[in-house]
């Protein structure tokens, strides 16, 4: 994870701690004790990609773990079903967290908008339209590749 992050080794320390956050919010598993080791699976290691992503952003712990309740399956399914020929895939979100309003529509999760589409699937404008004056994107697809090339896994 710090590899695809690049984070450099002055910062490993607050890294680590922010992954332990997760851990306490339940996103990944914890560890099961001192001096033992947990065994991590590739959903995991998805997540918490995901996660990160979400915290470039400034996005609460909280709020990313909430995401995942909600959208982990999902993004978990995209990471595992795409392939290096596939269109690129985006998550778009639409970030009014100062606003505190919470919604109950189903693509709204808490004060962020959200949607998972494929780049020849949509537009700027398109996205303007649906977003309105403000959106996030997380390309999905080269998240997937990075991650790969930091763990070794072959494209194929």
């Amino acid at each position: 994870m710090a590899k695809l992050h690049r984070v450099d080794d002055r910062a490993r320390g607050a890294f680590r701690a922010r992954i332990k956050h997760f851990q306490k919010l339940g996103i990944v598993p914890s560890s099961p004790g001192r001096g033992k080791k947990i065994s991590y699976e590739m959903e995991h290691v998805i997540i918490w990609a995901f996660c990160l992503e979400l915290s470039q952003f400034g996005i609460d712990p909280t709020i990313i773990a909430r995401f995942v309740r909600v959208l982990g399956y999902a993004i978990i399914n995209i990471f595992e079903n795409s392939s290096p020929s596939d269109d690129e895939k985006y998550f778009a979100f639409y970030p009014n967290i100062m606003s505190n309003w919470f919604y109950s529509e189903e693509v709204l999760l808490g004060t962020i908008k959200t949607d998972c589409f494929l780049a020849s699937e949509i537009s700027a404008s398109e996205i303007a339209a649906e977003f309105g004056r403000r959106v996030a994107l997380i390309n999905l697809t080269r998240v997937k590749q990075e991650l790969d090339a930091a763990l070794g896994v072959a494209q194929g």
